[in-house]
């Protein structure tokens, strides 16, 4: 027999609190197991050519209590090249990078993702003689990382595809100390809504097998609006 679960989590911004929704149908044929991939992509900041984060780990926290560390080793495209370096300005629109791609994971639902980074810089005049690298502060990361509060779920035999879009223009801020990257997560109720229902019809199906379920997502960072210059001495 299918089983259809649903989970609304409540998703922090800078601004207020947004409702974001997973669901995701079950099937009954004993597989324990679904594949994550888990991309990144952004919004770009005026003025700077790069943004470069290097990102060391990713955890994922299960409901059960269990946290799986070190994902990133066991994925193919990134196992071997970590830290695993990006310029979130060379996937803007449409074009995401996966940090993790399709990998196996237990079925069940999961509370949060942690984004741990390495280092990260915003660059100005790349590749001319005038360029400046300034360090890019992540207040956060040092004890919990780019925490990902909303949950969702991996249905068993499930495909899920979750994209972390960091908006640049509104989440990077300057100050008399430097560039700092204040990111807080929101999705688009519209876009959230649409899924929930075809992921309802599908889990309503009488078909005797049901198709692979398949969850995506877009989470997008977001702070007040400001747009970055670089500094002058």
């Amino acid at each position: 027999m299918n089983a259809c679960t649903t989970r609304t989590a409540p998703a922090l911004t800078a601004l207020a609190l947004s409702t974001l929704m997973l669901a995701a149908c079950g099937g009954g044929g004993g597989t324990s197991t679904g594949t994550l991939s888990l991309s990144v992509q952004d919004a770009p900041v005026d003025g700077a050519d790069a943004v470069n984060i290097t990102f060391s780990r990713v955890e994922l926290h299960r409901a059960s209590g269990e946290t799986l560390n070190d994902i990133l080793d066991s994925d193919p495209v990134a196992a071997g090249s970590q830290p695993y370096t990006v310029n979130l300005m060379d996937y803007q629109g449409v074009d995401r990078l996966k940090l993790l791609d399709g990998i196996t994971v237990p079925a069940d639902r999961y509370e949060w993702i942690r984004l741990y980074v390495d280092a990260a810089a915003i660059v100005f005049n790349q590749g001319q003689s005038n360029e400046v690298i300034e360090p890019l502060d992540i207040p956060s990361n040092e004890n919990s990382g780019l925490k990902l509060h909303s949950g969702f779920s991996v249905a068993a035999g499930g495909v899920s595809d979750f994209t972390v879009e960091f908006d640049l223009r509104k989440s990077v801020h300057e100050d008399a100390k430097g560039y700092t990257l204040r990111s807080r997560l929101a999705t688009s109720p519209a876009r959230w809504e649409a899924l929930r229902q075809a992921t309802t019809a599908r889990c309503m199906s009488t078909k005797a097998r049901a198709p692979r379920p398949t969850t995506s997502a877009t989470w997008t960072t977001a702070a007040s609006s400001r747009t970055v210059r670089r500094r002058t001495a």
